[in-house]
């Protein structure tokens, strides 16, 4: 037959339709996604409006809030976007990998992972200029530094390049923003953009590290 899918039984396609409403299922959802979403969600309405903020300033964009173009801050907003991606696809295979990885990478997944989400949410909630920049620059260079001594034969062998130019771009970035009183005023946009540019480039480039050391086979020695 040409289409046996379509034959009279019709078996294969009574499969392919579970029924909507699983118990087991249901339950799943609610324990995973729908309690822990509708704390997180009272926990941050109740806590920032003891703050005294108001539940559209809490929920709505901050640019439909102002009436500003949805444009503003695009290439931040990017950046942001790929440093969540880069510790998603960290986290994500150290969950669906976690038995074939060896001890080595599930470290190195779980060090650069986290490193990604602190950076995402540095740079989206603007932590370092808000509190102790020298502190948040202070964690992120030993970070990269324990991660580049214990893991240096593994990294060199396997993604070197990503990882030395996420270093370089990171480093141009803070180096600009701690010696910008130097810079004159006139030449303000060229330092934002030279600050700003080499960030995003480290973001990019440690999307690219992330995924590289995320596909590789399994490792025993580094």
């Amino acid at each position: 037959m040409l289409f046996p899918f379509m034959n009279q039984s019709n078996r294969p396609m009574k499969k392919l339709r579970p029924p909507l409403w699983r118990k087991d299922k249901i339950v799943y959802y609610f324990l995973i996604v729908f309690f822990p979403s509708v704390l997180f969600l009272g926990i941050a309405l109740s806590g920032l409006m003891e703050l005294g903020f108001t539940p559209m300033e809490i929920l709505r964009d901050p640019a439909q809030q102002m009436s500003y173009p949805s444009v503003l801050g695009f290439v931040s907003n990017i950046g942001v976007w790929l440093w969540i991606s880069a510790g998603s696809i960290c986290f994500f295979t150290l969950l669906t990998r976690w038995q074939e990885l060896s001890r080595w990478q599930q470290e190195l997944l779980l060090l650069v992972g986290i490193l990604a989400m602190s950076l995402g949410a540095d740079n989206f909630f603007m932590l370092h200029e808000r509190f102790n920049e020298k502190i948040f620059f202070l964690f992120y260079a030993l970070v990269a530094v324990m991660l580049l001594y214990r893991y240096y034969s593994y990294i060199m062998r396997i993604e070197p390049q990503g990882f030395l130019m996420t270093g370089l771009f990171l480093a141009t970035s803070v180096l600009i923003d701690m010696t910008q009183r130097f810079f004159p005023a006139e030449l303000l946009e060229i330092r934002i953009i030279m600050e700003d540019g080499a960030k995003f480039m480290g973001a990019a480039s440690w999307l690219y590290f992330s995924a590289r050391i995320s596909t590789i086979p399994r490792a025993t020695v580094v």
